[in-house]
């Protein structure tokens, strides 16, 4: 084995040294393109393979690296980041599998392998049909549906939420170049509002500079303005309601019953997966549009809407200057609440809605907790007398860029 894959890259190199680029009329250069994309498509699947079996024999030790990541970096001279995708992924490939022999055949590339195994680690009987999509679709429709078998096979949707809260984050920094940069990371809802309110101010955006005669800039230049613009406007669409436009597409059974099963779907348009509880408890900034599904039929579609009136927004500023749990004083940021559910055809009224803060709200609306009236005033009670979590900085629920 060792003679032959030597053998081959030395034809290789020798091949490369007598390339001749400038000598390729169109449709030759495109032939050779194809066959240069499977050889690295097999190097890179050979690659992965061999991985494999060396962190399984530990063969990497001796040379100093402190980790496999580090040394296949080294190796590959790529970054850490990089070799370490590489390594997780060959860490979850069954070497007898339906996957293996696919990279053994050069059918699919290194990133549909990733995100067919990953999908797989959670739901091995998806493999076939993960395999088909990559065949048939591109690598940005494969993650989707990779997403879609994870969200399908787990047991506790919220509990993953959770683990994405907990791990969200916001980094902004100066690069190099003395240039603002960022990056952020939060749950798939949050994602959603943001993503819509960039898309909405994008569109002013390339209004303005279309009509100003500027219409030569990158599309990722203008959403880099229409964040600058977000940033020095208010939440407000100028009528009392926000910009934000939420599309939600769910399984019939899913949305009754409250929980997703395999095969089923519940996420939203453009951004992934979604439990169907935090689908049900979106904020009162957003219009959820609901596309309820059986099959190939759509059983509903509906606009959810949460809006509040302004009168009714005075009137709750006016009334609940404080959150309205008992022993809670804060005053600030607080954010609006159905008592009775939207979803149970509560009404956004003066008497089904009050002010709760950040913390308050994020109990009830991802936590289950309750707002019920006492003679002392209202109370945020637990389900089944659970107590809260510990993390005291729960996410911005109106999170917007």
């Amino acid at each position: 084995m060792f003679d032959t894959v030597k053998a081959l890259r030395k034809g290789l190199e020798e091949a490369v040294d007598r390339l001749d680029t400038d000598g390729l009329d169109g449709p030759r250069a495109a032939r050779l393109l194809d066959e240069f994309v499977a050889i690295e498509r097999l190097g890179a699947n050979a690659k992965t393979l061999v991985a494999q079996r060396l962190d399984e024999t530990r063969g990497w030790r001796g040379e100093g690296d402190r980790s496999f990541a580090h040394y296949m970096a080294r190796k590959a001279g790529t970054s850490v980041a990089q070799a370490t995708e590489t390594v997780k992924t060959a860490q979850r490939i069954d070497p007898w599998g339906a996957t293996a022999d696919a990279m053994k055949s050069g059918d699919v590339s290194a990133q549909q392998v990733s995100a067919i195994t990953e999908a797989c680690e959670t739901d091995p009987n998806a493999e076939r049909d993960l395999l088909a999509t990559a065949a048939n679709d591109s690598v940005e429709g494969l993650r989707a549906e990779s997403r879609r078998v994870k969200a399908a096979a787990r047991i506790d949707e919220l509990a993953h939420d959770e683990v994405i809260r907990r791990s969200r984050y916001l980094r902004a920094w100066t690069d190099r170049e003395g240039a603002g940069r960022g990056e952020w990371k939060v749950p798939p809802e949050d994602q959603a509002r943001i993503v819509t309110r960039l898309n909405a101010e994008l569109d002013a955006v390339i209004d303005e500079a279309r009509k100003a005669g500027a219409t030569d800039e990158r599309r990722e230049a203008r959403m880099a303005d229409a964040l600058v613009r977000l940033a020095d406007s208010g939440d407000s669409a100028g009528d009392g309601r926000s910009k934000v436009a939420i599309h939600l597409r769910v399984d019939h059974s899913a949305f009754e019953r409250g929980d997703t099963e395999p095969g089923e779907i519940c996420e939203i348009e453009g951004i992934g997966p979604v439990p169907v509880a935090t689908a049900r408890n979106l904020s009162t900034d957003a219009l959820v549009y609901v596309l309820a599904t059986k099959g190939r039929d759509i059983t509903h579609y509906a606009e959810r809407g949460r809006y509040i009136p302004d009168k009714l927004r005075l009137a709750l500023e006016a009334r609940d200057q404080v959150c309205v749990a008992l022993g809670c004083n804060v005053r600030d940021g607080l954010e609006i609440h159905h008592i009775d559910p939207v979803d149970n055809n509560g009404e956004t009224s003066l008497e089904n809605c009050c002010r709760l803060c950040r913390w308050h709200h994020y109990l009830c609306t991802h936590q289950r907790w309750r707002v019920e009236p006492t003679p002392e005033g209202w109370r945020v009670t637990p389900p089944d007398n659970r107590a809260p979590p510990t993390d005291r900085d729960p996410p911005d629920l109106r999170l917007a860029v």
